[in-house]
């Protein structure tokens, strides 16, 4: 055991590296993975990236009696596990896919009762204004009649010249519609 205690070894460096190939090659001239470095890492261990570590996998599943693998928390990665990772990994994308879908779904959904929502109260507000305006139309008629049939305007002549309402302003001998029109007549 205390052999094993070195410093880093090639196959440390060249996992540390990144460099895959350099890996393989040094796992078939006989480099150890089970060798702890002063950092008590093996080479698996301090491997940066996902690669390696499927490198020294694969290769401890094609030689699993070379070294005691276990030792270096290697497990080999064999061709049924790396499908079935292919076959998890579609599944899981096809599943995400399935939410987009749903997603985007709800979202038209969402849109569709949204417009559906804006244009019921735009006919809302749009009868209700063709409501009040019956109304006002039903007023003036109704006060038509009461004056005998006559239509009284404005005498602002200039900016306004709207039929007066039942309650108007009256000055000088002169009718208004408002407090406005009043004002501009008499230049106040």
């Amino acid at each position: 055991p205390l052999a094993k205690w070195r410093l880093r070894t090639v196959l440390h460096q060249a996992a540390a590296a990144g460099n895959a190939t350099v890996v393989w090659m040094l796992l078939d001239k006989g480099a150890d993975p089970t060798t702890r470095c002063h950092k008590n890492q093996t080479p698996y261990q301090a491997s940066r990236n996902k690669t390696i570590r499927t490198a020294f996998r694969r290769y401890a599943a094609q030689h699993p009696e070379q070294w005691a693998y276990a030792e270096a928390n290697i497990e080999p990665l064999t061709d049924d596990m790396v499908a079935e990772q292919k076959r998890k990994e579609q599944e899981k994308r096809a599943a995400q896919r399935r939410k987009k879908k749903e997603r985007e779904r709800a979202k038209k959904q969402r849109q569709r009762e949204e417009e559906a929502g804006r244009r019921a109260a735009e006919e809302a507000a749009k009868a209700k204004a063709e409501q009040k305006a019956a109304k006002k139309a039903a007023k003036l008629a109704k006060l038509r009649a009461k004056r005998g049939g006559q239509i009284w305007t404005c005498d602002n002549s200039d900016a306004c010249n709207k039929e007066l309402p039942k309650s108007f302003f009256d000055r000088n001998n002169m009718r208004f519609c408002s407090m406005t029109c009043l004002k501009q007549k008499l230049g106040i």
